[in-house]
């Protein structure tokens, strides 16, 4: 892309193999440290309210979906995939969420799936479509 006559480059380009290392490390760091708050948002206040808000006898699992669709649409910038895998895995740490009544251990998931995901897979080469 081009600015102004300079070329500009996307963030995700410090996600690649060639990356800068240091460049690397600062975004896994900024990147855990956002997890837990983006899991408060998540399920401890889009999750909860949705519990109180619906009512009968599959409440729980209708506030698991609501919040985890809320939680996919704030993936809308990456493909498809990828906002079916977070809406998936949100499934999960809404389960998970329900089950413990903890952020930690949905913290902790989180961070470990992200790593492997993006680290260890190179998601942007796994989800294509």
């Amino acid at each position: 892309m081009t600015h102004f006559g300079h070329v500009k480059q996307s963030w995700f380009h410090l996600f690649s193999h060639k990356a800068p290392v240091h460049g690397v490390f600062v975004l896994i760091a900024i990147y855990m440290l956002l997890i837990p708050f983006q899991e408060f948002i998540a399920r401890g206040c889009l999750q909860s309210c949705f519990q109180n808000f619906f009512r009968g006898p599959h409440h729980t699992i209708n506030a698991i979906l609501a919040s985890n669709l809320l939680f996919a649409l704030f993936h809308a910038l990456h493909p498809f995939s990828f906002i079916l895998v977070a809406f998936l895995l949100g499934i999960f740490w809404g389960w998970l969420f329900e089950r413990h009544k903890s952020l930690i251990g949905v913290s902790v998931s989180h961070i470990l799936v992200a790593a492997w995901g993006f680290y260890i897979l190179d998601y942007s080469k796994v989800l294509v479509f």
